[in-house]
């Protein structure tokens, strides 16, 4: 089969039984789930920021006036050891820059004074000659952390936390519950479902392109791997969560519990899953019997060391 401009036609082949109305269900169902997802990414993406600014602010010696003089962008708060997290600084400082001109923007135009408003266009115009990404950063590092923080974007606000010196990045990690390298990972996945989930992708498949989520750190997600199991590669591959959305989902109910222990999201989560056909639930890497896990049904595992 041709299309009209004389190439191959990809066909579409659809299980035996399918019917357009169970295309038109998943389709509601994974838009649900879109929509679901939003607001738990969100949440963790408020208190990433949050943990950031508390941990380099903690180290100020200003005391209440620490939060107002905390140098965002100082050198010393980042591992520049290596090539990638020097180039990734770099893209920060100038998305930083990029958030402190749109602020200043904004000032500008709302600004009534015009002795004042003349200060601002020259600190504007001052910023966007600069070139020199240490001559940046000192600029901007001038700003209230708040007029910056509040407004990068969630991939931004990652690159920071996967560039922070190692003790920021395990005091951080440590309060999620989590290992740095890790939550790193997990972090770089919730962009991407984010993202997915913001552009209508569907995501209900969607297996993740940065994470293998750690069986070593966290064995309790999976069920218990028996000689039998081994020996039937049918029951293993029924057995061990393959990686889907899944792992994602663990990760985030892991994420969410620590940010709050009265938090009602896996009480939503599970209803929702379960309108997925076990089959659609295997596809996403989903165990069979997956919510009697002690991981789901029980008090969260304490990190291991």
């Amino acid at each position: 089969m041709t299309t009209a401009d004389g190439k191959q036609a990809v066909e579409e082949v659809f299980e035996q039984g399918t019917s357009f109305n169970d295309i038109i269900n998943l389709y509601v169902l994974d838009r649900e789930l879109r929509l679901f997802l939003l607001g738990p990414v969100e949440k963790i993406e408020i208190a990433l920021r949050g943990k950031i600014i508390s941990h380099i602010g903690n180290n100020s010696d200003r005391g209440d006036e620490g939060f107002q003089t905390i140098k965002l962008f100082a050198r010393h708060h980042y591992n520049l050891t290596n090539n990638r997290n020097k180039r990734l600084y770099n893209n920060i400082v100038h998305k930083g820059r990029g958030e402190v001109v749109a602020y200043l923007k904004d000032a500008i135009r709302s600004e009534k004074n015009e002795d004042a408003k003349k200060g601002l266009q020259s600190d504007l115009e001052e910023l966007q000659k600069l070139k020199d990404v240490d001559k940046i950063a000192d600029v901007i590092n001038e700003y209230s952390p708040y007029h910056i923080m509040h407004r990068i974007s969630f991939g931004v606000l990652v690159n920071i936390f996967n560039i922070l010196h190692q003790k920021y990045a395990d005091a951080i990690s440590q309060e999620f519950g989590f290992h740095t390298r890790p939550l790193r990972s997990v972090l770089s996945t919730l962009i991407e479902v984010r993202n997915a989930c913001a552009h209508h992708e569907p995501i209900w498949f969607r297996s993740p392109k940065t994470m293998v989520f750690p069986r070593e750190y966290y064995p309790e997600i999976y069920q218990d791997i028996t000689k039998e199991m081994l020996a039937d590669p049918s029951q293993l591959q029924d057995a061990l969560p393959k990686q889907g959305l899944y792992v994602t989902c663990a990760a985030m109910h892991l994420l969410l519990n620590r940010i709050s222990e009265t938090t009602t999201w896996y009480a939503r989560f599970k209803p929702l899953i379960y309108r997925f056909q076990f089959g659609m639930q295997s596809r996403m890497g989903f165990p069979r019997d997956w919510d009697e896990l002690p991981f789901w049904r029980g008090p969260l595992p304490p990190m291991e060391e």
